[in-house]
């Protein structure tokens, strides 16, 4: 064993050290843990900086702190917040420009078709590329 650690370059003293400072600090981590849970308990919202923050433990740093916590878990889940703007269909277009040269400004034009989200409907507002003219459908 001796010859082993004479490889690694530590001695034994060295990683009985390790051991027993490793020892505390798993102690000291599992105190900070409750610590956390109950501060998600009355904040379930609170993210895992703020909570470094709040805790102010003193044995670990900020980014020792989060890659822990991270690794338990702790992490908050957030819900997409998706729309959908198009809708698929069977309908496809050719594309009418490609291939086309163009050598005059207002030879083409571009559209687009925005959604709108009210509480009674959903509305269709299209608009020119330059915003000369705005349309809305229900």
């Amino acid at each position: 064993m001796n010859q082993l650690y004479g490889c690694v370059g530590i001695t034994k003293q060295g990683v009985h050290q390790y051991a027993k400072r490793q020892a505390i600090f798993d102690r000291k981590l599992e105190n900070l843990v409750v610590e956390a849970d109950e501060l998600r308990g009355e904040h379930p919202g609170c993210g895992v900086k703020k909570m470094y923050n709040t805790l102010k433990s003193d044995f670990i740093g900020r980014d020792c702190f989060v890659e822990a916590f991270m690794e338990l878990g702790y992490r908050i889940k957030r819900s997409k917040n998706y729309r959908r703007t198009t809708f698929v269909s069977s309908v496809y277009y050719p594309n009418l420009i490609k291939g086309m040269v163009v050598f005059a400004p207002s030879k083409i034009w571009l559209s687009d078709i925005t959604y709108i989200y009210s509480t009674t409907d959903r509305c269709r507002l299209l608009g020119h590329g330059k915003g000369t003219w705005f349309t809305l459908f229900r």
